[in-house]
């Protein structure tokens, strides 16, 4: 490749030192001189007027809000800067918001944000003039800042690499949960919102909570965050999966959450079981302890409902084993012991039924045996004389009852009188369809008297 060398063509030197005789031919034609412009002299005033007309203009800009002044009248000063700065001296401008927007100076600051601007030159008192501008409308805004970010994805990134359990996996539902421990300020709302929550379990003794103060801003936030975090897991010891730790806290500007971001704290709290985290508020954004709990809600209202739920399903499943347990008692007990009950009732009023009949057989054999002796002895005591007679009935008379002055080993004839037995020592005494009784040693057998006439026969 070659390269060629071009000088520069000045005009004004060709005339000074070529004269029109001495051009040479195929050159081009001399540049013509340009007009004088008569230079016009102004006031220092009008140069100001020119740069007010130019100043005053309506603009969208991006840029990042950088800091932020309140006002005297409600009002707040934004200081705009470049938001990917390089230089040594960044540029900066001030921009008045007015109050009652539809952003706040401290939901922008940090951020970057695109805004409709309007600019004017401002003179002030022994300042000279400047340039003002006012924020008209709030376009968009950024979720959150670029350097929380980077903090947030570093602290994840440390997590991950030592291979330390985060996230919902983390997550192990108490099936009876039986204590809180609640990480919070206590000068904040949270803890109050919590409290009005979880106040009707707090009263009847369904769950222990245990408060643990803590400082979630300033720069001792962090060092009170991881004390709190040892504090609640000292508390828990002993509830295994049966306990969850609520880490809560109210809304503010993003700044405010930068503790939560930090490697130390979350760390600390990667170490309490089942951990919820409920910070700021809907449009908070994400912090690195959210992306690492096992459970993260909007709020801290959202925290303890997410309580209240867990007890309330506690509930209802020792509802239901106490439903089942009373059904397999009557099933398994019950209707067994019942009809057990039942069964011994019938043999128990068997046996008093066997029990009476035997009674009343033995009272029946103890009566007779009675009528007996004394029938016997009223017989002994009796004259020879003949009583009237008595019918009487066959089988009246038992074995047991055999008269004293009988003959041993024979049978005794006697008959029933009016008076009582009457023993029939004669054949004189008896007549035809008498009714006598014969006791024998083995027993007595009822006997009719009757006539028979017997033929003498060779």
């Amino acid at each position: 490749m070659r390269h060629h060398l071009f000088h520069a063509y000045a005009p004004s030197r060709r005339r000074e030192t070529l004269s029109p005789a001495t051009e040479l031919p195929g050159r081009p034609p001399p540049w013509p001189e340009p007009a004088r412009v008569e230079e016009r002299v102004g006031e220092l005033q009008d140069l100001f007027a020119s740069l007010r007309t130019a100043t005053r203009l309506e603009r969208v800009i991006r840029a990042a809000v950088v800091g932020m002044e309140p006002g005297e009248r409600g009002d707040a000063f934004l200081m705009l800067g470049e938001r990917h700065a390089t230089a040594g001296d960044p540029l900066r401008l001030k921009a008045r918001l007015r109050p009652g927007g539809a952003a706040s100076a401290e939901a922008l600051l940090n951020r970057d944000v695109t805004l409709r601007v309007s600019t004017g030159l401002r003179y002030g008192f022994g300042r000279g003039p400047r340039v003002q501008a006012e924020v008209i409308e709030v376009l968009d805004v950024a979720q959150e800042p670029l350097a929380a970010v980077i903090r947030r994805e570093e602290t994840l990134r440390e997590i991950r690499a030592d291979r330390l359990p985060h996230g919902p996996t983390t997550w192990c539902e108490p099936q009876d949960l039986r204590h809180v421990v609640v990480i919070a300020s206590e000068r904040g709302e949270a803890l109050s919102d919590l409290r009005r929550v979880l106040a009707p379990f707090e009263k009847t003794g369904a769950s222990g909570i245990t408060f643990v103060p803590a400082i979630f801003e300033g720069p001792s936030a962090e060092r009170s965050l991881i004390e709190a975090c040892a504090r609640a897991e000292a508390a828990s010891a002993g509830y295994d999966a049966q306990s969850i730790t609520l880490l809560v806290r109210g809304g503010g500007p993003p700044a405010a959450f930068a503790p939560l971001d930090a490697p130390g704290v979350v760390r600390a709290a990667l170490r309490l079981p089942n951990l919820v985290v409920g910070v700021g508020h809907a449009a908070t954004p994400e912090t690195a302890l959210d992306a690492a709990a096992a459970r993260s809600v909007a709020t801290p209202t959202a925290a303890a409902v997410l309580v209240r739920d867990l007890l309330e399903a506690c509930a209802d499943r020792a509802e239901r084993a106490l439903a089942e347990l009373d059904a397999a008692i009557e099933e398994q007990i019950e209707i067994p012991a019942r009809s057990l009950l039942a069964r011994a009732g019938r043999e128990f009023d068997a046996a008093v039924d066997l029990c009476l009949l035997e009674a009343e057989g033995r009272l029946a054999e103890i009566g007779r045996g009675i009528e007996v002796g004394l029938m016997s002895t009223v017989a002994s005591l009796s004259s020879g004389g003949r009583a009237p007679r008595v019918p009487v009935e066959l089988g009246q008379v038992s074995p047991q009852a055999t008269s004293d002055t009988a003959p041993a080993g024979h049978p005794t004839l006697f008959e029933m009188t009016p008076d009582g037995p009457a023993f029939v020592t004669t054949a004189a005494v008896v007549h035809p369809d008498d009714r006598l009784t014969i006791l024998l040693p083995d027993g007595s057998i009822n006997v009719r008297v009757e006539h028979i006439t017997l033929s003498a026969t060779n």
